[in-house]
């Protein structure tokens, strides 16, 4: 109440408190709309971009390990594995059984020993292992696994390798063991196990050694994750649900793969637990050091891993934090600006108004003289010039007053010289004195009822202008604020006008902007596309040229096992060969570039993506910039017609209490000339009555001065 009470006593902060409400309102609405608005767009765009580079991590993985899968089956079916596991057995079965005691493979067929080895290097394994049914171990191209060790006894029996040889028995498919560090071991390695079928029916086991230098050159790619973003990979912890434990290095510990482990703590959702239990999602978490992260998680099933991808919330949404600075900077500044222009306008119209106040206590202290400066044409300029109107009109009265009094005292000498003619014509005006005495004293009587009738009607005027007077000038206040407020709105809806047509212009450029980029994302789609056919072809290719090596290989066995006569054969077979690593090798140039080709087509088509996502994020906030400024723009279109009605409404009913106010002052100017005749007519008429009381004493002294004579 008395924040009220104070701006009602000043007419500058009441335009004050008009111009920021009608300029800050829409625009503190607007900035609030438009800053969330733009904070959910970056939050999509940030779940959108973890989620598609989650996906093609572990895509990547799902595809490297499917494609060793491929090539352990195609080497389980080759001759020589065949050819080598026969042979193994032959040597126990002539060790009578025992073949921890019987000829190594190597002195017995060295052929077939560099077969094994130049196939387990041509793909890329480190070790290659053969195994009967009963899991012992038959040949082992490298140590620490020695022939007539048993993986279901000893130091083996719990290891992820033995568990995976029994799978294979036991599912009769190719699967992968688990990464994982034996004693006997410093890197982490994993185990492809597929099972040896001869003529149908299961030989045993081929296991190839595989370490983790492919898979994590995939892991700690961290291209487009910016500063803060990692890729964590683990996998669970036996015998804890609420515990996995990391198989790669991290960003920020390089001697965190199979150390680190991840628990789950508080209530919030942990993306490394969920992920190796099979799940993917997203969410808003804290990392291992308590830090807020936005991260998102998949399951890879050949591997039975979890890979989480994470990035700081910083950094994450730094740019929804910079949007959010610069709107509340741009909404200071905006509000700062108003409230210099409105204190400038206000300032600038109650300045004027002081000065009218200012000369109207100068004129009613008596200075008749004085006058307010006219500054501008408006109505404060008008007031202005009313009022020195006004000041000139009574400085016109008081010298038309003087010299009324100037008069009257002419009248009184003239009155003297008439008495001196009566005192010589006594005689004769003694009857007329009587007469006149009695004639003036009923005068007398007439002119106080006069008078007294004429001095309540004037202050009954007075009264009345005055009241006028005040209700003019309430008028006249409400018919300049109409106009003020009527001149704003127009401006303010011009203004918004303004801004929706060029919000519109926005929308149109950005509804092409995203056409063409959605072109262009449709043309590398296509090129992907075109990249995954041809990585296809020359898969097929590879697995030909695979299959032509073996079988010259097989056919070089077989030439040697000819003798002489299969020397034309073994030399047709080392060509075929020979063009079948030839066809390999220029196979995996042209795959090594498909894939180059495909990364950057995929991280084109990420980047495209986040640009159709922006633009889709832009668009939507310029529409609903757009939107909320037609509303306002409406409203305000209403708010001035309404503003010009009662603008229209103040300006007429001010000149009407204005013709009233002047038609009231020109009554109470006629009512005070009345009252002041009437005021001369009863002082004339008393002084008439004592004349002619004196003239009749006179004339009666005369008379009887003149009967004593």
């Amino acid at each position: 109440m008395n924040l009220f009470r104070l701006i009602r006593k000043s007419i500058l902060r009441q335009q004050m408190v008009s111009f920021l409400t009608i300029a800050l309102v829409p625009s503190v609405i607007l900035t609030l709309v438009a800053t969330r608005m733009a904070m959910l767009s970056v939050e999509e765009s940030v779940r959108r971009n973890l989620i598609v580079l989650g996906n093609a991590k572990a895509s990547a993985l799902e595809t490297y390990a499917n494609a060793r899968i491929r090539e352990v089956n195609l080497a389980a079916q080759n001759r020589t594995v065949n050819d080598a596991l026969h042979q193994c057995k032959k040597n126990a079965i002539a060790a009578s059984g025992d073949i921890s005691k019987a000829k190594p493979l190597v002195q017995v067929d060295s052929k077939l020993v560099a077969e094994l080895a130049f196939m387990t290097e041509s793909l890329n394994f480190e070790n290659v292992i053969l195994l009967d049914m009963n899991q012992q171990i038959l040949f082992s191209l490298k140590p620490p696994y020695v022939p007539g060790d048993r993986l279901n006894q000893g130091n083996y029996r719990s290891t992820r390798f033995a568990a995976s040889v029994e799978q294979v028995l036991t599912l009769l498919q190719t699967t992968f063991s688990e990464f994982e560090i034996l004693d006997h071991q410093r890197t982490p390695v994993s185990y492809v196990v597929s099972p040896i079928v001869d003529d149908g029916e299961i030989a045993g086991v081929l296991a190839f050694e595989l370490e983790q230098t492919d898979i994590l050159d995939v892991v700690t790619d961290y291209t487009g994750m910016g500063k803060t973003g990692q890729i964590l990979v683990g996998k669970d912890v036996e015998g804890k649900k609420d515990e996995a434990i990391l198989v790669a290095p991290t960003k920020n510990d390089t001697q965190a793969a199979f150390k680190k482990r991840i628990r789950k703590h508080r209530n919030e959702v942990s993306p490394m637990i969920s992920a190796i239990s099979g799940g993917q999602g997203y969410a808003w978490t804290h990392d291992e050091s308590d830090r807020p992260v936005v991260a998102a998680w998949f399951y890879v099933p050949s591997f039975r891993w979890g890979i989480v991808i994470e990035q700081q919330f910083s950094e994450a949404f730094a740019l929804g934090e910079r949007i959010r600075m610069v709107s509340m900077a741009l909404l200071i500044a905006t509000a700062i600006l108003t409230v210099i222009v409105a204190r400038w306008l206000a300032l600038r119209q109650s300045r004027r108004i002081v000065d009218v106040a200012e000369a109207a206590g100068e004129l009613a202290a008596g200075h008749l003289a004085a006058r307010a400066p006219v500054r501008g044409e408006d109505e404060l300029a008008r007031l202005a010039n009313s009022f020195n109107g006004m000041a000139q009109q009574l400085e016109v009265s008081d010298r038309t007053r003087n010299r009324d009094m100037a008069e009257l005292e002419r009248n009184a000498a003239a009155l003297a010289s008439a008495a001196e003619v009566e005192s010589r014509t006594r005689a004769t005006l003694q009857e007329t004195a009587r007469n006149l005495s009695q004639a003036g004293q009923k005068l007398v009587d007439t002119s106080n009822d006069g008078y007294q009738t004429a001095t309540e009607q004037a202050s009954s005027v007075n009264e009345v202008v005055a009241t006028v007077e005040e209700i003019r000038a309430t008028a006249e206040q409400n018919s300049a604020k109409a106009e003020s407020v009527a001149h704003l709105t127009n401006d303010s809806a011009q203004a918004l006008q303004e801004g929706a047509a060029a919000v519109r212009q926005i929308i149109q450029s950005m509804g092409q902007l995203r056409e063409i980029v959605n072109d262009y994302a449709q043309e590398i789609a296509t090129l992907a596309d075109r990249t995954r056919q041809i990585d296809q072809i020359t898969s097929s290719v590879n697995e030909i040229a695979d299959q032509s090596k073996l079988l010259a290989l097989n056919a070089t066995i077989e030439a040697a096992k000819a003798g002489e006569q299969g020397k034309g054969f073994a030399v047709v077979a080392a060509e075929v060969r020979n063009l079948a690593e030839q066809s390999k090798t220029a196979n995996t140039r042209i795959r090594h570039m498909l894939s180059e080709i495909r990364k950057a087509a995929e991280a084109t088509v990420l980047a495209t993506d986040k640009g159709v996502s922006g633009v889709d994020s832009t668009l939507e906030l310029t529409r609903s910039a757009g939107d909320v400024i037609d509303r306002i723009n409406e409203s305000l279109g209403q708010a001035a017609s309404a503003v010009a009605q009662i603008s229209n409404a103040t300006r007429q009913q001010y000149v009407g209490i204005d013709q009233i106010n002047q038609a009231m002052r020109e009554f109470q100017q006629t009512t005070r000339q009345l009252s002041g005749n009437a005021r001369q007519t009863q002082e004339a008429s008393e002084l008439l009555s004592e004349l002619s009381q004196e003239l009749l004493k006179l004339t009666s002294d005369n008379a009887m001065t003149c009967n004593e004579i």
